[in-house]
């Protein structure tokens, strides 16, 4: 109340407001998703994390400074994240959402602090784990005598008569990795915690195909591949594939293609070996053809017992085949007998 001479009066009502807080027993931390902190990156799912970071309205005044930090990795490096604090029921709440990433460890810190002290602050921290299925099928592997051969989903492997084989089924990634795998064939089964699980086999001619599926285990319950393969009996015109087993077909096409080209190429050496070139006189090559020219008009060539007296005398393939000393075909001059001309 204020009096001034005139003694007129002005009077001022105010409420006093009392800061307090935060309190840290009221902190309140969670994830949207879940209350175990884990995040399971599911095909198909939400790939976002909501985090709240809450504090009893009853616990601090006046509404307070919130922050979240989402530390990133094992190092200092961090990311602040802000947004608007707002007033869900009996709660001041801060909340953000990040996409995860399966290959990075995080922690959560939510920060409360005064807005009229600063230096009066709580926290509470929380790891974040995430956790993603393997992104591959299951594979099989068939060992036979310490050989083993790789089959993935919808492969065939022959075997030999009477082969007994071990069957494993193996899947590969994920974090953390699968908790088990079970592997079927026909009538057998077998789970084994792990990445692995193994079958042995006996395969006689006289077995029918047998069909063998994997399927595995992740904490995430989101990995639902399945793979499956055929074995079977290898017949007499399945060239043994085996490992015997089973070579896959494309592996022995890429053989056979391989063997071809190697043969072709040596008949193509061989042929071009055989093309003559002319010592001691000219000469010129031209389509496939040696044309040689006499020392005279007068000279004749005698070649595989053939008198060609010709100016210029064509020496075709089929008669250079004839006389062959070594790796040379001697053309008598008969002229200038007994010289020879070496056509290589």
């Amino acid at each position: 109340r204020l009096e001034n001479g005139d003694f007129n009066n002005t009077e001022i009502t105010f409420q006093p407001q009392l800061a307090f807080g935060p309190d840290p027993n009221s902190l309140i931390l969670t994830s949207a998703s879940n209350q175990n902190w884990t995040f399971d990156m599911c095909s198909g799912e939400s790939t976002e994390m909501t985090i709240f970071c809450d504090i009893l309205v009853t616990n601090v005044n006046p509404v307070p400074l919130q922050r979240l930090h989402l530390y990133s990795g094992y190092n200092v490096e961090y990311i602040m994240l802000e947004t608007k604090v707002i007033r869900v029921d009996t709660v001041y709440r801060y909340a953000v959402s990040f996409r995860p990433d399966s290959s990075v460890k995080y922690s959560v810190k939510c920060n409360i602090v005064s807005s009229i002290t600063p230096n009066i602050s709580q926290a509470i921290s929380h790891d974040v784990y995430v956790r993603e299925p393997p992104s591959s099928k299951p594979f099989f592997t068939i060992t036979k005598d310490g050989q083993a051969n790789t089959f993935n989903d919808g492969d065939t492997a022959n075997v030999n008569d009477n082969t007994p084989v071990s069957v494993r089924c193996s899947v590969i990634g994920g974090k953390p990795e699968v908790a088990s795998v079970t592997i079927t064939c026909d009538n057998k089964q077998n789970t084994t915690t792990g990445t692995s699980a193994v079958i042995e086999l006996n395969v006689t001619q006289t077995s029918v195909v047998v069909l063998c599926t994997c399927t595995a285990s992740h904490v995430s319950a989101c990995y639902n591949y399945i793979s499956t393969i055929q074995i079977s009996p290898a017949s007499d015109n399945d060239n043994n594939l085996a490992i015997a087993i089973g070579v896959p077909v494309g592996v022995i096409l890429a053989i056979i293609i391989v063997i071809v080209v190697v043969v072709i190429y040596r008949r193509k050496k061989v042929a071009s070996n055989k093309r003559t070139s002319i010592y001691d006189s000219p000469s010129q090559q031209t389509d496939n053809y040696v044309y040689t020219k006499p020392r005279t008009g007068n000279d004749s060539v005698s070649v595989a017992g053939s008198n060609l007296t010709d100016p210029y005398t064509k020496l075709y393939d089929t008669v250079r085949e004839g006389s062959v000393n070594g790796s040379y075909i001697e053309v008598e001059d008969t002229y200038h007998s007994p010289n020879r001309t070496r056509i290589g």
